[in-house]
C-alpha cells in the first residue's frame, strides 16, 4: 500500500507538508503564500521555564494551526482530527491509506528513529510529516526536514510511528492527523491574505499582555540579560542551545521573517501594491538581525567557559522590538484600508 505523492523537502515542516498535501489534490500555493494566510509568524515569551526545561520564547504558531487557517481561509475542505486511543488512531491512519488519503501527523522527533541522523538528543513535539504508506509493519513517511541524509520516503515501525504521535505531553496536543480527501474549488486568494495578515498584526501588536508579540521580544532582551543569574551558566547555555534550536533550525526567526517577506512580495503582485514590496524590504532588515543574533547565540554556546555578554546579547533583541513593531504598524494601516 504506497500511494503516488509528491514529497519534496522545502522550508519549514507544517508549510512544506501542507504544500504537498496541497499539490497532491491539484492546488498550486507556494509555502510563503501558506504561511502568511495561515498567520504563522508569531512570537512569545513567558518568564519562567516551560519548554525542555528552560525559559526560552515560542516563534510559532500552535501546530497545524496554519494548515487549518490557509485551507480554511482557502475554502479548501480540510480535516483534523485528534485521537486519544491508541487502537482508534490506527484503525484510522490505515483507513484513510486504504483509501489512498496522504494523512499528515504531528510528531515527537525524539521518538522518530530515522530523525536520530540529524537530532539524536532534541525533543520536539512539534514536527509534522505526512505518512504516505504501508508495508508489513512499517509505515512509509514523506518527511521534508532538510537535515535528513535521504530525501526520500522515511521508513518507521509502527510502534515508533505511534510512540511519536501520542508522546507524553503537558502542553502540545497529541494523536493529531490532519489531511485533505477531494478537490474543492479554492475561494478568493486576495480576501485569504487580509484575514491572514489580519490576524498576524493582531498577535504581533494587539494582545494586551507583555508576553506577546513585539513587546514580547522587548521583555525577551530584558529577560536574557538575567539568564545566568536566575539559571546558572549552564541554564543560560541550554536556554541558549534551546533558542537557537527553535529559531534557526526549526525555524522561528530569521527564517520565519524571510518567509514571510517573500509572502509580501507575493502579495504586492497579487494586489499590485508597491507598500508591500516596500514592507518586505524592510522584513529583509529585520531577518537580516534575527541572522545576526542566531550567530551570537552561536558564539555564546561555545563560549562556555568564559563570561557570557549577555547584555550585548539583549541589547540586539531591544533594537528588533521597535523595528517589528513599526513594520507591524505599516502593515496593519494598509490591511485596515482594504
Amino acid at each position: 500500500m504506497l500511494i503516488d505523492y509528491p514529497h519534496k523537502r522545502g522550508i519549514h515542516c507544517e508549510t512544506a507538508n501542507t504544500k504537498n498535501l496541497l499539490d497532491f489534490f491539484g492546488y498550486n500555493y507556494s509555502e510563503p503564500l501558506i504561511f502568511g494566510i495561515g498567520s504563522g509568524i508569531d512570537f512569545i515569551h513567558f518568564p519562567f521555564v516551560l519548554f525542555n526545561d528552560v525559559e526560552a520564547p515560542v516563534y510559532r504558531t500552535v501546530p497545524v494551526s496554519v494548515f487549518k487557517l490557509f485551507t480554511s481561509r482557502m475554502n479548501i475542505d480540510s480535516h483534523i482530527v485528534t485521537l486519544h486511543n491508541r487502537k482508534k488512531l490506527v484503525e484510522t491512519l490505515n483507513s484513510l491509506l486504504e483509501k489512498g488519503i496522504p494523512t499528515g501527523i504531528l510528531t515527537e522527533v525524539y521518538n522518530l528513529p530515522y530523525f536520530k541522523v540529524c537530532s539524536p538528543d532534541d525533543h520536539f513535539k512539534g514536527h509534522h510529516a505526512v505518512v504516505v504508506g504501508k508495508e508489513g509493519n512499517e509505515y512509509l513517511i514523506s518527511d521534508t526536514e532538510a537535515g535528513l541524509p535521504f530525501d526520500g520516503y522515511q521508513r518507521i515501525h509502527s510502534d515508533d510511528l505511534i510512540n511519536a504521535i501520542m508522546p507524553k505531553s503537558n502542553f502540545i496536543p497529541t494523536g493529531k492527523l490532519f489531511y485533505l480527501d477531494s478537490y474543492s474549488q479554492p475561494g478568493d486568494i486576495k480576501s485569504a491574505i487580509i484575514k491572514g495578515i489580519k490576524t498576524t498584526c493582531y498577535k504581533m501588536l494587539k494582545i494586551p499582555l507583555p508576553f506577546f508579540g513585539y513587546k514580547g521580544i522587548k521583555l525577551f532582551s530584558d529577560r536574557i540579560r538575567l539568564l545566568e543569574k536566575k539559571y546558572g551558566t549552564k541554564g543560560a547555555i541550554a536556554s541558549f542551545k534551546w533558542q537557537y534550536l527553535s529559531s534557526e533550525v526549526i525555524t522561528g526567526g530569521s527564517a520565519y521573517r524571510f518567509m514571510y517577506l517573500h509572502f509580501l512580495e507575493e502579495a504586492s503582485r497579487i494586489f499590485q501594491d508597491d507598500v508591500l514590496v516596500d514592507l518586505s524590504k524592510e522584513m529583509l532588515t529585520i531577518a537580516n538581525h534575527w541572522q545576526k543574533f542566531a550567530l551570537e547565540l552561536t558564539r555564546a554556546i561555545k563560549n562556555y567557559d568564559n563570561k557570557i555578554n549577555l547584555d550585548m546579547l539583549g541589547d540586539m533583541m531591544a533594537s528588533i522590538s521597535p523595528m517589528e513593531k513599526k513594520l507591524f504598524y505599516q502593515l496593519n494601516e494598509w490591511v485596515e484600508k482594504k
